[in-house]
């Protein structure tokens, strides 16, 4: 007897000093065998609020194309602290997720050349589902509730930029994801939800992407953030390419406008409805930290509504 009460007071004490330190810390994810990169280790962002309970709210941050897990991480802290959210920023590092293709596109096809690296040239090869970077979060999500007391069974998921791209193409893609609602804020271009294009501004020779997978994608809880004045066509991470110019040349509020509307379309040729929103950041350029207050917001709303 004396036996057994010794061990459950030593899993015990593991499983408290197993939990995440309160605060705004990093941990390290090792990689599944699955992923093609077993070994490698992944650096996650995070920070736990001091009122942190099992019921606190899971929200994954995507950081933009710079790959800048700690600038993303650091402007939602305080966020995370006074609405209670705990908060995880996995840091999809160019080691392990190099070029547009590893990341912005999902890591879908096996890229080779710089080329391809870039997404400018279609790869031959499509990687295993597991090998995609759009499976991860789930994966890390998985992981998280290993470490921590938490009863979430889905997360919120916000991305900017680089990482409004990545989410965007990861509900496509990968529409079965454990979210609970994503926000998606100021993409500076955009895979069209058709054949009209080819990869990667659509999915004309995309077989992975079915007509029923597209409708679960447009069934999805989504918002469109953008920013009124995010219209700076100059700016040097505005892709400047033929196909993206076809859907505006005014900036990234334009594309997304463009891109909702072309989603509706879509739902209506297709009979099925669409579960998105469009919201407009009033005097917002391409800057997360005046996006985010209002996309905090709306996962509050969210959040509420579901008490």
């Amino acid at each position: 007897m004396r036996m057994l009460f010794a061990m459950l007071v030593s899993l015990l004490s593991f499983a408290a000093s197993a939990a995440l330190e309160q605060g705004y810390h990093t941990y390290d994810y090792s990689l599944p065998a699955a992923t093609g990169k077993n070994g490698q280790v992944m650096k996650v962002w995070y920070y736990k609020p001091s009122h942190y309970t099992a019921d606190t709210p899971v929200l994954f941050v995507f950081h933009g194309r710079k790959r800048d897990a700690d600038n993303y991480s650091a402007q939602w802290k305080a966020l995370a602290e006074k609405y209670n959210l705990m908060l995880l920023v996995p840091e999809y590092s160019t080691q392990l997720y190099p070029g547009a293709n590893g990341y912005n596109l999902g890591n879908v096809y096996h890229a080779v050349s710089r080329a391809e690296l870039k997404g400018l040239v279609v790869p031959k090869e499509i990687n295993p589902k597991d090998q995609w970077s759009f499976t991860l979060a789930d994966k890390i999500f998985a992981d998280f509730k290993t470490r921590e007391d938490s009863h979430a069974t889905r997360y919120y998921a916000y991305g900017h930029g680089g990482g409004s791209q990545y989410l965007l193409r990861m509900l496509m893609f990968y529409p079965e994801a454990k979210i609970k609602m994503a926000i998606v804020a100021n993409p500076g271009w955009y895979t069209l939800p058709s054949r009209d294009e080819r990869w990667p501004y659509g999915l004309r020779g995309v077989d992975v992407i079915d007509t029923a997978t597209l409708k679960r994608f447009f069934a999805l809880p989504l918002t469109l953030m953008l920013g009124d004045h995010d219209d700076d066509f100059n700016h040097y991470l505005f892709r400047n390419a033929p196909e993206a110019n076809r859907t505006g040349i005014d900036g990234r509020f334009e594309r997304g406008h463009y891109y909702f509307n072309y989603a509706r379309d879509v739902t209506k040729a297709l009979n099925t409805p669409l579960n998105w929103q469009e919201h407009t950041v009033k005097g917002a350029e391409h800057d997360n930290f005046i996006v985010q207050l209002d996309a905090v917001q709306a996962i509050m709303g969210d959040i509420n509504e579901s008490k």
